[in-house]
């Protein structure tokens, strides 16, 4: 953007005392100003209308003056306060025209000084040319007012220029910002799925990884309950096979204490028809010897023989019915063996 330049127009100040009423001291304190001023010696003439000013801080002269030397020193938002003050405190239409003038040309210098900000310049340029009209109309400057007011015209045409080249700087700008946050909200959305679809690969990834180790952890786990089942099954094989081999045992123990008891049985049964047969020889014998003892004494031998042989009867009927329970318990406490299937 290219430097606006303006050529100001050198306006001249009439700074007057005469007509006006000032006490000794500071009438005195007020020509020493005024001979620094006119030496250009203008900080030391700012600093005696500034003392001058605290024994008449109403006067209107004195604040004209005081403007005056902030105008040549280039502080013109002092000298624009100091003018606007004198033109208010003042009762003299002329000292109030020369204020009016002067805090015009103030505001133009301020206004040049903050063309950076056309808005805020082209305020300060209008209140300028204002108060360059209301001088005019009391009489201040009437052949200056004319060029000076041009001059304030061309100076904010020139700011209106200004003004419309920001803002198409700062339409320019917002629009490069604009794209410029798009490509990055572009770029980051590009950049965040890019993040995502790693994270989700990634995700993938570990979710298989998860899934083959949790197959591993369960075909151990059923591995390892297979062995056990296995175990356990074999373990209760065992057990039943020690099992029926214990029942067998105490079968065989319990079978031969009954064989003992019916061979002792047996032995008794026998000695006692030995017994039997002994005593029934012994009457034969004597038949033998005695043969004439026939009658009474035949008969009762013959009923006593038909007696011990219907007692044996009855003794083997017991035996065998004995022998026959005896098969029955046996069959009963087989052991129960369990059949393995082989389909």
């Amino acid at each position: 953007m290219k430097k606006i330049t303006f050529k100001i127009l050198v306006l001249s100040f009439i700074v007057s005392l005469s007509g006006v009423t000032i006490g000794k001291t500071v009438a005195s304190i007020a020509r020493d100003a005024d001979k620094f001023y006119k030496d250009g010696k203008y900080e030391d003439a700012l600093k005696l209308y500034s003392e001058a000013l605290k024994l008449s801080p109403e006067n209107p002269v004195l604040l004209h003056n005081q403007a005056n030397a902030y105008y040549k020193l280039g502080k013109y938002q002092d000298a624009i306060d100091g003018y606007m003050r004198a033109s208010a405190k003042s009762k003299d239409s002329s000292l109030t025209a020369k204020s009016k003038f002067n805090l015009a040309s103030a505001q133009l210098k301020e206004a040049f000084a903050k063309q950076q900000n056309p808005d805020e310049a082209m305020v300060v340029v209008k209140d300028a040319i204002s108060n360059w009209q209301t001088a005019k109309d009391l009489g201040e400057g009437i052949d200056k007012v004319g060029p000076a007011i041009e001059l304030a015209r061309e100076f904010e045409k020139k700011l209106l220029e200004r003004k419309k080249q920001q803002d198409q700087q700062k339409q320019q700008n917002k629009d490069n910002k604009d794209n410029k946050d798009n490509k990055d909200n572009k770029d980051k959305k590009d950049k965040d799925k890019k993040k995502q679809n790693q994270q989700n690969n990634k995700d993938k990834q570990d979710k298989k990884k998860q899934d083959k180790q949790k197959q591993n952890q369960n075909k151990q786990k059923q591995d390892n309950k297979d062995k056990q089942d296995n175990k356990d099954k074999q373990d209760n094989k065992n057990q039943d096979k020690q099992k029926q081999n214990q029942d067998k045992q105490k079968q065989d123990n319990k079978d031969k204490e009954n064989q003992k008891k019916d061979d002792s049985q047996k032995n008794k049964q026998s000695n006692r028809q030995k017994n039997d047969n002994k005593q029934k020889q012994k009457p034969q014998q004597k038949k033998q010897d005695s043969k004439h003892k026939v009658g009474a004494d035949d008969k009762s031998w013959a009923n006593k023989d038909k007696g011990q042989q219907e007692a044996q009867r009855i003794a083997n009927q017991i035996i065998d019915k004995e022998k026959e329970n005896k098969k029955k318990r046996v069959i009963l406490r087989l052991p129960y063996r369990t059949v393995d299937k082989d389909w």
